[in-house]
């Protein structure tokens, strides 16, 4: 019997603790969604905000369990109109041990802007795993995601659209060590109409080269190494359809955290100084350059791979001289030495004049490259700029090369 009284003490003992237990992890669920402060939430948001000189107006922050809204919102940035966005909410939020917060998804209401003829769209903007950084004013710092996206972009005027886009993504990632940022992203089926520039001339060119509209995609692909502020541009594409690709890659060193505030501190400064004082513009002017000296330049390249682009303007400019496309080819290879002569480096020049002659008798890929030995400081290349410009080809070891 005292058995049995036993074992059962001994199994509500432990229905006891377990019950007990469920009900802290749901007390303690409960009190997470209390310890909200929607007040506080918009308050650290306009913080980080700030620091891209823009602001969020609202009515009111409302609270609906984990879900903040807020209401009749407006974007506001230095020296801009304001953008009214409607009810801006954030599902999910949890609050961070630094202050900040941790949202799964930001949604901002479909936009429909106009502005006299022009009309611009953007549906299904929203940024999953938005990180809003604590801290004050002085500590905070910025934003992290983990998607930025959004649905159809659409820029018209009163009579055609000008510019679409079907969907855009960008996505960041932080390594597990957190020393480096990896970012990607896409805009896809992108169309710009050619048949709405404002020059004519532009404008029959491309018609007479037979685009309507430019279509297809961008794509790129960067890093960031905040300690030593390298910047490694793996890729900043736009592939053209029935023209061609046009590919940039660059590496960078100095874009650090410090560079970074002290190019926003000169920028709100330059915004303060009176336009029509010359020399006041000429010494902010100066500042910057300074500032941008911290910047170190590794390498560049600029590639284009060619799909009938060339051809079409080849037989473009042939016409309107009452040449043939291949004529016109052959015409180029005998200017480029000309045209040339003023680089004043032999070297280079049969090395340009080789890549151009290869490349307009058979449109493969045509790249320049900047491939310096070591790399350069940006006031260097500021210098030889300025004062010796015939020089730069040697310091940032530029290079012309075709079909390779």
């Amino acid at each position: 019997m005292r058995q049995q009284v036993s074992a059962t003490s001994a199994w509500l003992r432990n229905a006891f603790r377990a019950i007990i237990t469920v009900m802290a992890l749901l007390t303690g669920l409960t009190l997470q969604a209390f310890a909200l402060d929607a007040q506080d939430f918009a308050n650290q948001l306009n913080r980080a905000y700030a620091k891209l000189n823009g602001q969020i107006s609202y009515s009111a922050a409302d609270i609906e369990g984990t879900t903040i809204i807020l209401r009749d919102a407006a974007l506001t940035s230095r020296n801009a109109p304001s953008i009214p966005t409607g009810d801006m909410t954030f599902e999910s939020v949890s609050a961070l041990p630094d202050g900040g917060y941790r949202v799964e998804t930001a949604f901002i209401p479909d936009l429909d802007l106009s502005q006299q003829d022009a009309s611009l769209s953007i549906k299904g903007f929203a940024i999953d795993g938005l990180v809003i950084p604590g801290g004050t004013d002085e500590q905070g710092g910025s934003f992290g995601y983990d998607e930025i996206r959004s649905g159809p972009i659409r820029l018209a005027n009163s009579d055609d659209e000008l510019f679409s886009i079907a969907e855009t993504r960008t996505r960041l990632n932080e390594t597990d060590d957190g020393t480096r940022y990896e970012t990607d992203f896409v805009a896809a089926d992108v169309s710009i109409n050619l048949t709405t520039l404002d020059n004519p001339q532009t404008r029959d060119a491309f018609q007479k080269m037979g685009y309507s509209a430019f279509t297809g995609n961008i794509t790129g692909a960067v890093n960031w190494t905040p300690a030593t502020g390298r910047v490694d541009i793996e890729e900043y594409a736009f592939d053209i359809d029935e023209f061609g690709r046009v590919s940039l890659s660059a590496d960078i060193s100095g874009y650090t955290r410090e560079f970074i505030e002290s190019v926003r501190e000169m920028q709100a400064i330059q915004e303060q100084i009176n336009p029509n004082d010359p020399q006041a513009q000429q010494a902010a002017g100066l500042a910057l350059i300074g500032v941008m000296q911290q910047l170190t330049f590794s390498s560049a390249k600029i590639r284009f791979d060619d799909a009938s682009g060339t051809a079409r303007i080849l037989s473009y400019a042939g016409n309107r001289q009452g040449l043939s496309g291949d004529q016109m080819a052959q015409a180029v290879k005998e200017m480029a030495p000309l045209m040339l002569a003023a680089l004043q480096n032999a070297e280079l020049q049969e090395q340009i004049t080789s890549a151009i002659s290869a490349f307009v008798d058979d449109p493969k890929t045509l790249m320049i490259s900047a491939m310096p030995e070591n790399p350069v400081p940006f006031a260097l290349i500021l210098g030889a700029a300025m004062t010796a410009p015939q020089s730069l080809p040697q310091i940032l070891g530029l290079a012309v090369t075709a079909n390779e």
